[in-house]
């Protein structure tokens, strides 16, 4: 990382540079994740805090930013350097484990189960 700890509005937050003229941040964790210091690697998938609602946010929430060289940009159109595919047994293992949670999301709004964040898990929900 190359930040870590309170920035004002932002409140908890972790910035990492990642390749090239590229950097994200992750705000408003609720805490940020042991072992995590300034100019220590981190690793795809590892976690790095929890969601919260430290700073001026009006909820639980993560923000997320990708910056290149220095600037926000979209993450939806960013040009990222392409990551190795998955394996086709790898692939069929993702798809398993999100069927559910895509049932649920596609429920949403029907009287159905949906999902919930709580303290930076989720968990289902009944809407009442």
């Amino acid at each position: 990382p190359l930040f870590i700890g309170r920035d004002g509005r932002h409140g908890n937050l972790v910035k990492l540079h990642n390749f090239g003229p590229s950097s994200t941040r992750y705000a408003h964790m609720l805490h940020l994740a042991r072992g995590l210091h300034v100019g220590r690697h981190v690793r795809q998938g590892q976690i790095i805090g929890y969601v919260g609602e430290t700073g001026e946010a009006t909820g639980p929430h993560l923000h997320f930013e990708i910056r290149v060289d220095g600037v926000p940009r979209n993450p939806l159109t960013v040009k990222l350097p392409a990551g190795a595919p998955l394996s086709p047994r790898e692939r069929r293992q993702f798809e398993a484990s999100i069927r559910p949670l895509v049932a649920m999301l596609n429920n949403t709004g029907q009287g159905q189960p949906q999902l919930a964040s709580n303290d930076g898990r989720f968990a289902v929900a009944s809407r009442q």
